[in-house]
């Protein structure tokens, strides 16, 4: 029985993957149109801006994500403090990593240069959490 159940589930999740690949291959040639009309209506330096943005977040996740790694492997994942820090910084990086791929919040200039100003205050706290934490900790 139970090795019936696993079979059709297995084939509802093959078809499923059949069907989500067929929709994929017809919105293909609709995309360049979609492109092409959100490029026109927004200004030539907020693709630079937004882009500078991706930047900024991409070089924050890997500095929270390698201070995660060094953490675990010097012991620094049992100090409260640096706990705290580490589910706040994961938890930022995943709205604004949200909010970097939707159309509404990157028109918003005044929320674009706030996460601006964040990232530019939390990459040096970040290295300084990472030098920290490639020690061994020390209760």
């Amino acid at each position: 029985m139970k090795k019936l159940v696993l079979l059709v589930l297995a084939m509802v999740m093959l078809f499923t993957l059949v069907a989500c690949g067929a929709n994929n291959d017809k919105n293909d040639a609709a995309t360049p149109a979609k492109e092409e009309q959100s490029a026109s209506s927004t200004p030539a330096d907020a693709g630079a801006g937004l882009t500078d943005l991706k930047t900024k977040y991409n070089t924050l996740a890997t500095l929270v994500n390698d201070a995660t790694v060094a953490a675990i492997e010097n012991g620094w994942d049992k100090d409260e403090a640096f706990s705290t820090e580490l589910s706040a910084a994961k938890e930022y990086l995943r709205i604004a990593g949200t909010d970097l791929s939707d159309p509404d919040m990157t028109g918003d200039e005044a929320y674009m240069n706030t996460l601006n100003t964040s990232f530019d205050e939390m990459i040096p706290a970040w290295e300084d959490f990472l030098a920290m934490v490639s020690v061994p900790y020390a209760a």
